[in-house]
């Protein structure tokens, strides 16, 4: 369930640069709902989702693998 709460709470962030832009972001995406943010100008939350325990976040390398499609 922790790391459901962690997704949900990245693709906050992650929708925070994409829908700021537009006119009018959704009330929910996903599943997710807007919350209000002091932080961040646009969040989005899984209903019921608790982060108060968590002090820090973590984020793993990204690793990209590309394929060659010349023979």
């Amino acid at each position: 369930m922790k790391s459901g709460l962690l997704v949900a709470a990245i693709a906050g962030m992650v929708l925070t640069s994409s829908v700021a832009n537009s006119a009018a972001p959704p009330d929910s995406w996903d599943g997710l709902v807007k919350v209000k943010s002091k932080r961040l100008a646009l969040a989005y939350l899984q209903p019921g989702a608790d982060f108060r325990v968590y002090t820090k976040v973590m984020l793993d390398p990204t690793e990209v693998e590309y394929e060659s499609l010349a023979d």
